[in-house]
């Protein structure tokens, strides 16, 4: 891990080394794989990654693991204005750039896989809410049909195939 001895660090110095290490040789970090580098007990390494993860500094790409989260600078003011002779001035922080058209197109080759890639982020994001949402109302569905189909037996005066497994809270 770092070059600082253990026991001159605090608990969360050690872990975060040893997510830092853990990422620079490309391996996963798990809340058990954080356990056996540290030594910690895993209510130890939980309570530091849920700090991190609600400041921002970590994610959870799926449950069990963590990345750590790249910390940017805040963003600059960034300006473009568009001259009559077709030149464009692109201002950002403290530095411009004056480009011509056949530049401006070069540049803009050049940044449409992150538009590309931006569209496809939002897209999975807005699909898995409608998707959760879907689940949701089908679930719903699901449970108010067993219901109508229970209330239908018991009016022909047949049992509830559904009605054992409703008592254990199952959605069979």
């Amino acid at each position: 891990m770092s070059t600082a001895p253990d026991e001159k660090r605090n608990t969360g110095q050690i872990i975060w080394g040893a997510l830092v290490d853990l990422r620079a040789q490309a391996q996963i970090a798990s809340r058990q794989v954080l356990a056996d580098v540290t030594g910690f007990k895993l209510t130890t390494i939980d309570d530091h990654v849920n700090r991190w993860v609600d400041d921002g500094k970590l994610r959870r790409p799926v449950p069990g693991v963590v990345e750590i989260i790249d910390q940017l600078p805040p963003p600059r003011p960034l300006s473009i204005t568009d001259l009559p002779d077709g030149m464009t001035i692109v201002e950002l922080g403290d530095h411009e750039m004056r480009m011509w058209p056949q530049e401006r197109r070069a540049l803009a080759k050049r940044l449409s896989g992150d538009v590309v890639q931006f569209s496809n982020i939002e897209y999975g994001r807005e699909t898995s809410v409608a998707l959760a949402e879907m689940l949701a109302e089908l679930r719903k569905l699901q449970r108010a049909n067993r219901a109508l189909e229970g209330e239908v037996r018991r009016l022909q005066g047949k049992p509830d195939p559904h009605a054992q497994m409703d008592l254990l809270g199952s959605d069979a």
